[in-house]
């Protein structure tokens, strides 16, 4: 059975342990659920890991994907409020089904997955330009982006191990991001996407 890196997990074990008082057990644990468990590094939620394994939503809800992926769930404080999956044993077994390797391409991703899994199972491409070179999930509506078609906004610092959030530009484009702030690099970009100077393809 994979396992997350023991570094990464023995904070969570250490929540789990009977804390000296009530009281602290309500702060802690309202920091997992609104924090903790919200926050991209050794934990992933559903979106992520169905985004990283390249699958659309119907076949991320396949038994046989969820028996797959049995031994990355994680199953402490809390999960019963957020689903949560180790995030590198997830990165594992894709490139476990790839052979060695994780294609870079959504549709290649899934081919190895159902190859392995003897099932049918599909791609899900970027929301921005329904391209399959995905590898992330958008904060807002969860769906597949690019890195070529998302912006990273500002926030808190995050620990060493945690991968940045990310919006896509079809949120930020239909107003659903007015509310987080960019970083001043991105700013041009996200104006021109408010303002509706920059299309999706095809439209």
């Amino acid at each position: 059975m994979m396992k997350a890196p023991e570094g990464e997990i023995e904070l969570f074990e250490e929540l789990e342990a009977e804390p000296p008082k009530a009281g602290v057990t309500a702060e802690v644990m309202h920091w997992v659920l609104f924090d903790a468990l919200r926050t991209p590094g050794p934990l992933i939620d559903s979106a992520t890991a169905r985004v990283v394994l390249g699958l659309d939503r119907y076949s991320f809800g396949r038994p046989e994907i969820s028996e797959w992926l049995a031994d990355a769930r994680y199953d402490g404080a809390l999960s019963t409020f957020e689903e949560r999956w180790w995030g590198r044993p997830v990165r594992a077994k894709l490139a476990e089904a790839a052979g060695g390797t994780r294609p870079l391409d959504a549709s290649a991703r899934v081919s190895a997955i159902a190859g392995q899994l003897g099932v049918e199972l599909r791609h899900e491409g970027c929301s921005w330009c329904r391209g399959e070179r995905t590898l992330q999930a958008c904060h807002h509506c969860r769906k597949a982006t690019d890195a070529a078609h998302s912006v990273r906004p500002l926030s808190r610092p995050l620990p060493a191990w945690a991968d940045s959030w990310v919006v896509c530009y079809s949120c930020i484009a239909d107003g659903n991001a007015d509310d987080i702030a960019f970083p001043r690099s991105a700013q041009d970009i996200v104006q021109a996407l408010t303002e509706g100077k920059i299309q999706p393809p095809g439209e």
